[in-house]
This record gives structure tokens, C-alpha cells and sequence, in this order.
């Protein structure tokens, strides 16, 4: 009988333990790492500090029209006469004659003094070497002396440099125009920029009052 009771009360005890152990499982609460949170949320933050920094950082340029032209390419259309207005797209009605009309007054120009001078200098030989003179052009040469063709040859060959100086600087000045407009392109240009002419004393010591009225040229920005 001792030895049942014995036995009992060691399967009781067994069990107590066994239920007691399951019920402190079920009710374990995990304990949260507060190190990882803690790394986990600074890392965030710096990522989102570093990303708005970056834009912050960035430049923002400011469109002055709808088109954003590249100088860099201005400057390559503008081997064709006029092509860098037609890249740029600006106020072409105004540019394009003025280029062309420019372009074609030069060329005009270098056409007319090489002609005439081509048919003096061929008048000059031809008198050197008492020749028949060639009078499509110039119907009164045959008046003239020797010394007055040679002169008049002069003149021509100078006017005829001069052409080609101005016809190339007019070019130069057609590509230069485009690079400078796709170039000024990329500035903003605020709405508050005035410029006006204003009354306004200004000093001077030449003066016996010391100061003069004038007109001052201000410009608000």
C-alpha cells in the first residue's frame, strides 16, 4: 500500500511539472533587441538625410522659354549660314534676313570687285604690252592712261580684301549670335528685373554747389 501511494505521488508531482512548464512557455514574451532597432533606425535616417542632401545639392536651372538649345551644338550648326538660328528657334523672322541678307550683300560684293578687277588687271598687261584693251566693262578705259588703270586695279583688289574681311566676320558673327542665345538660354531671368531712368542729384566738385541734377540709369534685380 506504501509503495502505490509512493508511486502516486511521484506521477502527481511529474504532471504538476510537465503543466507548469507548458504554461510559463505559452505565456514567454519575446524581449525585443533594442541595439538592432536602434541601428536599424539610424541607418534609415541617415539614407533619408543623405537623399535630401542630394537634392538640396542638385542645380535647378530655370527655362527661359520651352526649348533648352545646347551651345555646344549652336555653335555646330552654325557651319551651315544661319543653321544655328534654325537650332536655336528664336525670332527667326528677324535673324534669318538679316543673316542671309548680310551673307548675300558680301558675297555680292566679292563677285563685283573680283570681276573688275580681273578685267583691269587684264587691261594693265594689255597696255604694258600694247595689246587691244578689253572695254566690257569699262567702255571709257581706252581714255584712261596707264597709270590710271593701275590705280583704279588698286582700288578694286582692296575693296575686294575688304569684302572677304567683312563676309568673314559676318559669318563668325552669325555663329557667335547662336552660341550666345543657346548659351543665355540656361540663365534665368527673373520677372523682377526692371530697368528705368530716374531724376537724381549727383555730386560733383567741378560744381559750385557742389552737386548737379541728372538722369540715373537704375536697374532693380
Amino acid at each position: 500500500m506504501f509503495l502505490k501511494k509512493l508511486i502516486k505521488f511521484f506521477l502527481c508531482f511529474i504532471i504538476l511539472i510537465l503543466f507548469e512548464t507548458k504554461i510559463n512557455a505559452q505565456e514567454k514574451i519575446p524581449v525585443p533587441i533594442l541595439g538592432a532597432v536602434e541601428v536599424e533606425d539610424s541607418i534609415t535616417l541617415a539614407k533619408k538625410k543623405t537623399q535630401k542632401l542630394a537634392v538640396k545639392s542638385k542645380p535647378k536651372l530655370k527655362r527661359v522659354t520651352d526649348s533648352f538649345p545646347d551651345p555646344q551644338k549652336a555653335w555646330k550648326w552654325a557651319i551651315i549660314p544661319g543653321g544655328g538660328q534654325i537650332y536655336n528657334n528664336k525670332a527667326l523672322w528677324i535673324r534669318l534676313p538679316i543673316v542671309y541678307g548680310g551673307l548675300a550683300f558680301g558675297i555680292q560684293r566679292i563677285v563685283e570687285n573680283s570681276k573688275n578687277y580681273s578685267n583691269l588687271k587684264l587691261n594693265d598687261y594689255n597696255i604694258r604690252n600694247k595689246l587691244p584693251l578689253d572695254t566690257s566693262l569699262f567702255p571709257y578705259i581706252g581714255s584712261a592712261s596707264a597709270d590710271q588703270i593701275r590705280q583704279a586695279r588698286d582700288a578694286y583688289f582692296n575693296s575686294l580684301e575688304l569684302s572677304y574681311i567683312f563676309t568673314g566676320i559676318g559669318y563668325l558673327l552669325s555663329g557667335l549670335e547662336a552660341f550666345t542665345t543657346a548659351h543665355l538660354a540656361h540663365f534665368d531671368v527673373k520677372d523682377d528685373l526692371k530697368v528705368s531712368f530716374k531724376p537724381a542729384i549727383i555730386s560733383t566738385p567741378l560744381s559750385a554747389t557742389g552737386s548737379v541734377t541728372g538722369i540715373a540709369f537704375v536697374v532693380n534685380f
